[in-house]
């Protein structure tokens, strides 16, 4: 997890912006966009049905582990780098995000 949030982080530097102000707004706030591949699969194989409870209780558990692998890779990647520059009020300084 530590790869691709430096990864996806050091995305935002290195990125063609064609219009300034997405350059801008990328820089102000560092967001990133972490998905999934193979999801689907991964159910398949495991036997649980796409619109079953466990798909949901399952679904709930993995991408619990996978936000908090992420909010921790973060986390030691601002120590590093020193905040965003909107981190200030924002939901992850006040701690809203984690309500």
């Amino acid at each position: 997890m530590e790869t691709a949030i430096r990864a996806l982080d050091n995305v935002i530097d290195l990125n063609f912006y064609p219009l300034e102000y997405a350059r801008l707004t990328n820089q102000k706030y560092r967001s990133i966009g972490l998905g999934v591949s193979g999801y689907h699969h991964m159910l398949a194989k495991r036997g649980i049905r796409w619109e079953s409870e466990e798909h949901l209780a399952f679904t709930d558990a993995v991408f619990e582990h996978i936000n908090y692998a992420a909010v921790k890779a973060d986390a030691a990647l601002a120590r590093e780098k020193g905040r965003y520059a909107l981190f200030e009020g924002s939901d992850w300084q006040t701690g809203a995000y984690f309500e």
